[in-house]
C-alpha cells in the first residue's frame, strides 16, 4: 500500500507506510558511514491457514499475482537472512518487495 495506492482502502494506512519507507532512506543515509544498512521488506500476500479458507477467494486471489502462488514463510526467511548477511552489506535505504510479481516498483 505504500508503493501505490488501492481504491477503497484505508488511505492513511497507505500514506503511513509511505512515510515509515520515506524515514527508512533517511535514516539509512544518515548511518550509512558507520557500516550500519536499513532496509525492509515489504510482503505480498503470505501462505496461512487462512489463504485456503474459501477456493474461489483464493483463485480470485493468486489471479493477482503473476507467480500464481503465495508467499511462503520460508522465502520471508531467506530474505531477512540475506539482508542480515556480510553479502548484502553493500543495500541499503531500500525496501524489497517480495510479492511474486504483484508489485514491480516505481
Amino acid at each position: 500500500m505504500a508503493s501505490r495506492g488501492l481504491p477503497n482502502r484505508e488511505p492513511l494506512l497507505g500514506a503511513s507506510k509511505a512515510g515509515i519507507e520515506g524515514a527508512l532512506r533517511s535514516i539509512a543515509l544518515e548511518v550509512a558511514d558507520r557500516g550500519v544498512t536499513i532496509n525492509s521488506l515489504a510482503l505480498g500476500l503470505l501462505e496461512n491457514a487462512a489463504t485456503h479458507a474459501d477456493p474461489e477467494i483464493v483463485a480470485a486471489t493468486l489471479a493477482r499475482v503473476p507467480i500464481g502462488r503465495f508467499l511462503e514463510p520460508r522465502e520471508v526467511g531467506a530474505a531477512v537472512a540475506y539482508l542480515a548477511s556480510e553479502e548484502a552489506a553493500f543495500v541499503t535505504g531500500q525496501t524489497h518487495h517480495l510479492n511474486g510479481g504483484a508489485f514491480q516498483g516505481r
